[in-house]
């Protein structure tokens, strides 16, 4: 849990990206790229007790 900070960093990061993503139309392989890294970081703040980000 000594990197529960960064984590939570890459959280605040991932939301911001995420709120792009969402709004944005960037083609179909950074929207794939997107969604496999996403389910990776939720996985991690689920590891950390954080709530996952949306979709």
């Amino acid at each position: 849990m000594e990197t529960r900070v960064q984590m939570e960093r890459v959280m605040g990061d991932a939301r911001k990206v995420n709120q792009v993503m969402v709004r944005g139309n960037y083609g179909s392989q950074p929207q794939r790229f997107w969604r496999a890294l996403r389910k990776n970081i939720n996985d991690l703040a689920r590891c950390y007790g954080l709530t996952p980000l949306g979709v």
